[in-house]
């Protein structure tokens, strides 16, 4: 299970990614804080992209973070109902095979 670090407006806070997916040519990830079975999950989707699921602060202008030069992701947390539910149950299946 891959673990990345997230900047939030609190700091920096490290989630796990259970599943990713494609929807509508968005990404959506499915990430939790802990790496247990029972642990809370969150949804969360891409709203500005590099390559990769890092998520930073964007160099103005170029996709980039201006530290590291690696490409960043900007994601949100999914909080519209009827997307949350929709999301949810792609990940469902995906989880079931």
């Amino acid at each position: 299970m891959e673990k990345l670090e997230f900047e939030t407006e609190d700091g920096k806070s490290e989630f796990y990614v259970i599943e990713q997916t494609r929807l509508n040519e968005t990404d959506y990830l499915l990430v939790s804080e802990s790496p247990e079975e029972d642990a809370e999950v969150l949804i969360m989707k891409e709203v500005s992209g590099g390559s990769g699921v890092k998520n930073g602060k964007d160099e103005p202008g170029t996709g980039r973070d201006k530290e590291t030069e690696e490409a960043v992701s900007i994601y949100e947390l999914v909080t519209d109902e009827n997307e949350l539910t929709a999301v949810f149950r792609i990940f469902e299946e995906l989880m079931d095979e």
